[in-house]
């Protein structure tokens, strides 16, 4: 989950409802665009044969995507796997179980994510508007640009644009206009957001990954304005140094802003560029805020206009950046481009064609790969250049950024790895650049900065788990060194390094009298030690392999064999009293979570955890307990038990694989999975951190779920009956059957190979059992 204060405001939440100069840059740009492909994967889709039940499911209120009709007289609709998507999954609940999901216009991995920001009529409630839009609003503030998704923290949502009708143009330009909106008239699909208004204007917008498209439609003699807000910014979030140039001559306006969000703004922030052309002339310009140093509200009127596109270019580079990224969709039709979005998505979803889905609903799998392929985002300009760690400008070709890695780390990489590899790669020599430029391997980069959310290594975690899973394009020994000297305390230039690492070195755990969230801390310090010593042996560096594994078993040594649990010890090596296991963050040792929740968080070490627990068999009895005494479903309210809302639980249910006991993987993912997931706003756990819960999802179907820095997967029986991967170097089949094979030869236990799986082949996985 990441990052947040969520967990005091869920406490709050419940309690008080508990009833419930940029003149004269060049416009002659290039229009090609430029989609990625997803492994040259054939656009293979769904057969009919699956389920093709209401994308809306039964308490979504979207509006039927037949009726939407272009002005080129096409039909906006989804085909293929995309049909299955429904963007508004995680767009609601309250209390614990905030998706944050992002809904409106995106690409895989795209900066450019136009859609809508919401509030209602006391303002915007932070915890629920991470990614800018919570579904039980009734209000727009505007369609901001780029967002993230599925975050417990608030950032971009920049740079608005709003259709106003005539008799509102006071009203916008006094910053008070806020227009009503209900769910009924709501379409959203891949690459698509659409919304007509009570006012009657249709708003809709698509993305050509570095641009994105506005289209408004207004009704017969309305007055057409169209808002361009440059200070619009989410809850906790800030606009500086903002400025815009209207040009009528070229039906341009161009400008920058400084934005700082609750992640980005901790490394003073990112500058946005910004060039939108519009499809027709603007004879009025109005502007407030001219005063220097203050954000500008423009208002455009369009004579006699029935419709308006817009096409916003954005950069984080320059302002020729922004108007080489606008080039992208300056020519292109607004349908089209819906299309070509369209057919990208379903190149990366037909990456995973289900033949027969079993018991997994098609929604919500699609849903959640969907998710999974949101973040991170691509930051560089079509011609390559993109801002680096240092602040300086660099030629390249892709340099992603915002990477969640506390919490994708554990799902969505290695899901990219074997699915979308090119991809992987290319994120892999990000991390790398921003080691080079920034001076160290990040946790939770955002734009060109350090947002250092949350604790441990996680960007050690996928660089080395990556490695061992194959992936050697970036220099393996170089990046070791500098995660041997991150886990010796390393820090600096505005990355804050390991918490507690010397006091970790001197005591062998972190102490609670030191530092908070002790706990949680020395397990997964533990965790990214246990991958540097696999990297290191890896790369043949013994002393360094050793040394780490070394550190790896640090975890024990806050275990108490008394109560059974791993507990806060301060610096005397004394268990802090009074001790709950069941208490959240109980005496500040536990980030997150409580001790029954952070038990199982050793997923390196299964067969350590059991031995130390008293063995095999009391081992599998306390982890069924974990999860009888759960509720397993979605609800606003904290679980002290398992609680699928939050990271460090996510592979607990397939630790029973390594001890022998792979019948109740079996039995509880499917209880996961069935009560976890729903088509509907209030639909996940908690938050989907860039798709983190989406991948889980995708992993529980297909029966399999990776090791981390063992470059190989946990197998158990898949909820779904077939599936075929098509893979980049062939297609994998993965079906029931009897007992585990591969290639018709069974498996000496329930575990495979990275490198097996990558060149495809059959596999055969159990009946639940």
């Amino acid at each position: 989950m990441q990052k947040r204060l969520i967990f005091m405001v869920v406490l709050t939440f419940l309690a008080s409802c508990s009833n419930t100069t940029l003149h004269g840059v060049d416009t002659d740009v290039g229009s090609d665009i430029q989609y990625r492909d997803a492994n040259d994967a054939r656009d293979s889709g769904v057969p009919d044969t699956v389920d093709t039940r209401d994308v809306a499911g039964p308490d979504m209120a979207v509006s039927d995507v037949s009726d939407i009709t272009g002005d080129t007289g096409q039909t906006l609709k989804p085909t293929g796997p995309a049909r299955f998507v429904n963007p508004f999954i995680g767009t609601g609940g309250k209390g614990a179980n905030i998706g944050s999901a992002f809904v409106g216009a995106a690409l895989p991995f795209s900066l450019a994510k136009p859609g809508p920001d919401t509030r209602e009529k006391y303002g915007a409630i932070k915890q629920f508007h991470c990614s800018g839009y919570w579904y039980e609003d009734k209000m727009l503030t505007g369609f901001s640009q780029l967002h993230v998704h599925g975050t417990g923290a608030s950032d971009y949502g920049a740079l608005a644009l709003l259709p106003v009708p005539g008799k509102d143009s006071d009203t916008y330009m006094a910053g008070k206009f806020f227009p009503l909106f209900s769910h009924k008239n709501e379409t959203a699909f891949p690459g698509y957001y659409g919304v007509v208004l009570d006012n009657g204007v249709r708003a809709e917008m698509t993305t050509t990954g570095k641009a994105a498209l506005h289209r408004y439609t207004f009704l017969p003699a309305m007055d057409a304005w169209v808002g361009i807000d440059t200070g619009h910014a989410l809850p906790d979030c800030t606009v500086q140094n903002a400025q815009a140039f209207a040009d009528k001559a070229r039906r341009l306006v161009t400008g920058s802003l400084l934005y700082k969000g609750s992640l980005s703004g901790r490394n003073n922030g990112f500058m946005l560029y910004f060039a939108i052309l519009f499809d027709r002339p603007f004879d009025k310009v109005r502007q407030n805020n001219t005063a220097p140093g203050s954000a500008p509200r423009l208002l455009l009127h369009f004579p006699d206009a029935s419709s308006v596109v817009a096409r916003v270019g954005i950069s984080m580079v320059d302002a020729q950046g922004a108007m080489t990224n606008l080039g992208q969709a300056r020519s292109l039709a607004f349908d089209t481009a819906v299309n070509m979005a369209v057919d990208a998505w379903n190149r990366y979803l037909g990456v995973v064609e289900l033949k027969d889905p079993g018991d997994v609903d098609p929604v919500i799998f699609y849903t959640s790969l969907y998710h999974a392929l949101l973040m991170p985002d691509d930051l560089a300009d079509l011609d390559g250049r993109y801002t680096g760690f240092d602040g300086k400008v660099h030629q390249g070709s892709n340099f992603f950024s915002d990477f969640s890695g506390w919490d994708t780390f554990r799902t969505v990489h290695p899901m990219d790895c074997l699915l979308y590899p090119d991809d992987q790669a290319r994120m892999l020599n990000s991390l790398e650049l921003i080691m080079e430029q920034g001076g160290y391997i990040p946790n939770w980069p955002i734009a060109h900065g350090y947002g250092n959310s949350m604790f441990g290594n996680p960007g050690v975690i996928i660089m080395a788990d990556s490695y061992l899973r194959g992936f050697h394009g970036f220099d393996a020994t170089k990046a070791l060194k500098n995660m041997v000297s991150i886990a010796n305390g390393a820090r600096g230039n505005g990355f804050s390094g390991r918490d507690g690492a010397q006091d970790l070195l001197k005591f062998h755990y972190i102490p609670a009298d030191k530092h908070k969230g002790s706990v949680s801390k020395t397990l997964e310090d533990s965790l990214a030690d246990f991958c540097v010593s696999r990297l290191a042996d890896a790369l043949h560096d013994t002393q360094t392999a050793q040394e780490f594994q070394k550190r790896s078993n640090y975890w024990k040594n806050i275990y108490d064999p008394v109560t059974g649990f791993f507990r806060p010890k301060d610096s005397s090596g004394h268990f802090l009293e009074p001790f709950h296991p069941t208490y959240l963050e109980d005496q500040g040792a536990y980030t997150e979570g409580t001790a029954w929740q952070y038990l199982f968080d050793v997923p390196q070490d299964v067969q350590g955890l059991a031995q130390l627990l008293g063995g095999t068999d009391k081992f599998i009895g306390k982890l069924n307990e974990f999860f009888e005494k759960s509720g397993l479903k979605i609800t606003p309210y904290f679980d002290s038990y398992y609680w699928h809302g939050n990271e460090p639980d996510l592979p607990a249910p397939f630790l029973f694989v390594d001890a022998g006991q792979g019948k109740y993987t079996d039995k509880w993912i499917r209880k996961i999975m069935a009560g976890c997931y729903a088509n509907r706003p209030d639909g996940l756990a908690g938050n989907d951190d860039a798709g983190t819960l989406g991948a889980w999802y995708v992993w529980g179907a297909l029966g399999l779920f990776p090791r981390y820095c063992k470059g190989d997967f946990w197998l158990f029986s898949p909820v779904v009956k077939k599936a075929v991967l098509h893979l980049k170097a062939g297609d994998l089949t993965i079906q029931r059957g009897n007992g585990f094979s591969f290639d018709g030869k069974a498996l000496a236990k329930p575990v495979i190979t990275q490198e097996q799986l990558s060149k495809g082949g059959t596999l055969i996985l159990p009946n639940p059992r």
